[in-house]
């Protein structure tokens, strides 16, 4: 098992009319008197292995200025299932899919208090990351506070950016070569574990016998 922690490589807060990018503090979600603000984060998969099966998938994001007292967060897939580059999209564009997409989190509120704080997502994220890592390299994810009524909390964009903690394993393989030494390929198998249940169950199967 394996932890990759990656740090956003875009992000901006909207309204349906405009939107600030990669600036701080960010408004994660919410409103007050300049709009409703809406908020995304994009992540670079590059340094994910191929093939890799995701078993856990953390947000952390700073929050440096409290959320309404009565703020609840939802955090999405960006778009549908997270696949879709933010910041290629206006405004009004991102302001729409960063609710609008698979629910990872739902009425959420850590982010009414002061916090640095790992949460865990549900929902389908760990085979949308799966899904994003096949398809390229971008996966992003939108917040938005429910129902837009209640004040924004301020999250650091600079010093402290958002976090993504992917959990995961990789498959192992043995290819079996013509004219291969068996025995050595056998305990490397049974090292991997691929073997494990047919040792246990023929446990006169060994490379020695070989």
């Amino acid at each position: 098992m394996a932890v990759l922690t990656l740090t956003v490589d875009y992000q901006s807060f909207t309204t349906t009319l405009s939107k600030s990018e990669n600036s701080s503090p960010i408004y994660v979600g919410g409103t007050n008197k300049f709009g409703i603000y809406r908020s995304c984060y994009r992540f670079d998969l590059t340094s994910l292995p191929a093939g890799a099966i995701v078993s856990q998938v953390r947000l952390k994001l700073n929050i440096t200025t409290v959320g309404g007292a009565a703020g609840v967060w939802d955090v999405h897939a960006y778009n549908t299932t997270g696949q879709t580059d933010p910041s290629a999209d206006a405004a009004a564009t991102q302001y729409t899919r960063d609710a609008s997409g698979n629910l990872y989190l739902d009425d959420d509120v850590t982010w009414r208090a002061v916090s640095n704080t790992w949460i865990i997502l549900g929902g389908t994220v760990n085979t949308d990351v799966q899904n994003a890592k096949v398809a390229g390299t971008v996966y992003a994810l939108g917040v938005h506070e429910e129902g837009d009524n209640d004040g924004p909390p301020w999250a650091d964009g600079a010093t402290t950016k958002p976090q993504l903690e992917i959990t995961y394993t990789t498959g192992g393989g043995v290819t079996i070569k013509k004219g291969s030494n068996l025995a050595a390929t056998v305990t490397e198998m049974l090292n991997s574990k691929m073997l494990f249940s047919m040792a246990n169950r023929y446990p006169k199967l060994s490379p020695r016998r070989f």
